[in-house]
């Protein structure tokens, strides 16, 4: 009889295929920096899965249409009482954390409650598709690895905001 232990290092959460900002941004349907203001964890109807819904405040619509002034970000996931569920590649928020999103509408509300889904978005390339920006307008991103392809792409984790502004507006 064979025993195998694994052990995995908590700083890496995922590993997936990455994609670059330009993927991100083609992949999107609208691209925001905003605040968390809110964040509200629940069932599923069902009660097998936990949901996580994140209010943001709007500031800027680097691209795309139809965003609101607040929207809702939904992901799989949190906890309510004291049970948990944490999925690996999942963006992680905090209240008070401005952020830019890569977003896409929720279209299948099967998988939700869909007075909770209606209108909610979600965020492209799950963890990839988050950046959180410093107090020195620098934005970063993290939480994950990524599978080196060998296609050549260039993953920055690290980017002034300003570039990765116009780099994400000058997407064909």
């Amino acid at each position: 009889t064979w025993l195998a232990v694994v052990f995995l290092s908590t700083s890496v959460m995922a590993v997936m295929i990455g994609l670059t900002n330009e993927e991100l941004t083609k992949q999107s349907s609208v691209v925001v920096v905003g605040s968390v203001v809110d964040m509200r964890a629940y069932w599923n109807t069902e009660r097998t899965t936990i949901y996580t819904g994140v209010t943001i405040d709007v500031r800027e619509v680097v691209r795309g249409e139809g965003a609101p002034r607040t929207l809702t970000v939904r992901y799989e996931g949190g906890e309510v009482g004291d049970i948990g569920l944490r999925v690996s590649d999942t963006p992680q928020f905090e209240k008070g954390e401005d952020v830019l999103l890569f977003l896409r509408p929720i279209e299948n509300v099967a998988v939700e409650r869909a007075s909770d889904a209606a209108g909610a978005f979600y965020v492209v390339g799950n963890g990839q598709g988050k950046y959180s920006i410093e107090m020195n307008a620098i934005a970063t991103r993290g939480g994950f690895s990524v599978i080196n392809d060998n296609k050549g792409k260039v993953f920055k984790n690290v980017v002034p905001l300003n570039e990765l502004k116009e780099q994400i507006r000058g997407v064909k």
